[in-house]
Order: C-alpha cells, then structure tokens, then sequence
C-alpha cells in the first residue's frame, strides 16, 4: 500500500501479476497501450467517454459494431460533413429521413429500384425535369402503361404543354391514340 504518490521506473518492462488491480483516481500514460481482454469505459454519473482531443485524430475500428449507434441529442450530430464526405452507404431495411430539404446529388446516375411500387409524393408543386437530353417515362413491362392523372376529386387538369419557344411541339405519337373527354 502507499500513500501519496508510487514512482515505478524501469528500463524495460514491470509485470504486476493479480487477479485485479484498482485505482481510484487519474491514471495518465504516456505511450501506447496496448490490452488483451473485454474492455469497458464508464463515465461516471453524466460523464462523457472521449477519444481524441483534435481533428488530425484518428479513430480506427478494425472490428464489427455489434449495437446501434444512437446520437445523445435529436437532429444536433452529423454523420460527415461537406469537406469529409462518407464514400458508400450499403444498407438493408428501411431510410427513414425527417425534416429536409434532404438532396441526393450524382456526377453520373441515379438509381431507384424497387421489387415493390415506387411513390413520390410531394406536398407542393413539384418538377421532374432534366438539364439535357430527353425525360423519358417508361411502362418497362408488357401491357404496361404510363398514367398521368389530374386530381380526379377536386378537377385539377392535366397540363401537357410545349417550352416557351414559339416553335415548341407537343409531339404524340401513337398506334392508337384514344383521348376521351
């Protein structure tokens, strides 16, 4: 037992064999660490547990997360940021994304595939547009069709209308083409 403080020098290595070892205050190392075993961090009542202390700091995990990674605070964390971007996301399950403007930017394509029905429901005006070459909607599958509706229960029409252009063309081409009023 000792009381105050406990110096151990050596030059090489010191081996403390017990089946425990306690310690009831700060414990500073300077070096590396290195441990074999399960190992628990507990702050104390409202502590905090901290890795890193500066932004050239690394934290390499080279084992699987096996809990859920649940932020303290709602809608206060990010995952990334503009200059530290995540590369690939693989999930299964479902997104589940609240609040917004949520914006999903690609230098090449976007694709959405679904086994089931897709919907896109907006609340508010909303444009599909593209900033060169066709839009193309496609029924893929036989005896397919592609349906654009007003809102039947309130009469909104259905607006098909050229660009600005004096010579825009609305251009329909069909086998048959069948337009009922």
């Amino acid at each position: 037992q000792a009381d105050g403080q406990l110096g151990i020098d050596a030059d090489v290595k010191v081996d403390i064999t017990a089946p425990a070892v306690s310690m009831s205050n700060d414990v500073w190392v300077g070096g590396d660490i290195f441990a074999v075993g399960e190992i628990t961090f507990q702050g104390s009542s409202g502590g905090n547990i901290r890795l890193g202390d500066a932004a050239n700091d690394n934290l390499v995990v080279g084992a699987d997360i096996s809990s859920s990674l649940i932020p303290n605070n709602n809608d206060a964390f990010n995952l990334g940021s503009n200059s530290q971007r995540w590369n690939n996301l693989f999930l299964s399950g479902s997104i589940t994304a609240n609040g917004g403007p949520h914006n999903i930017d690609s230098a090449t394509t976007i694709d959405i595939d679904s086994v089931g029905a897709t919907s896109i429901d907006a609340g508010a005006a909303s444009n599909l547009s593209t900033s060169a070459g066709d839009l193309t909607l496609e029924a893929g599958a036989n005896n397919a069709k592609v349906v654009i509706k007003g809102d039947h229960t309130s009469g909104t029409a259905v607006h098909i209308d050229g660009n600005e252009n004096a010579a825009s063309v609305v251009d329909i081409d069909a086998g048959v083409l069948d337009i009922d009023a």
